[in-house]
């Protein structure tokens, strides 16, 4: 999925908000900054060239379960959207952060993965 087609994506979200109750990371959080919207908003921000940090933990924040998808009367492939971003921030030197990379290493070093 390229920038053109993560605005394509971006652009078919209407921002109901059907996907929030799905999310995991929202549902242990309790923040809308982990919800599927807000991954939305990072991907179109990171695609206009203006991420910031925010975007950057909304982005790798996002579990990749698909719950958001089976949810969405639009059909918004988040995921995919979050793949591609993450691969963008990574590109752009934007991510992930030193707590995002110390929860890959725990993850990895317990055999986790």
């Amino acid at each position: 999925m390229k920038v053109e087609r993560v605005k394509a994506e971006v652009a078919k979200c209407t921002s109901c908000g059907a996907c929030v109750p799905s999310c995991p990371t929202f549902l242990a959080s309790g923040l809308d900054q982990f919800s599927p919207p807000a991954r939305v908003g990072a991907a179109k921000a990171l695609a206009e060239g203006r991420a910031s940090e925010l975007e950057v933990r909304e982005i790798f924040s996002c579990t990749l379960c698909g719950a958001c998808v089976e949810a969405c009367p639009e059909g918004v492939d988040v995921p995919a959207v979050v793949k591609e971003s993450r691969k963008g921030m990574v590109e752009a030197g934007l991510g992930p952060t030193d707590g995002q990379m110390a929860v890959a290493s725990g993850i990895l070093e317990k055999g986790l993965a």
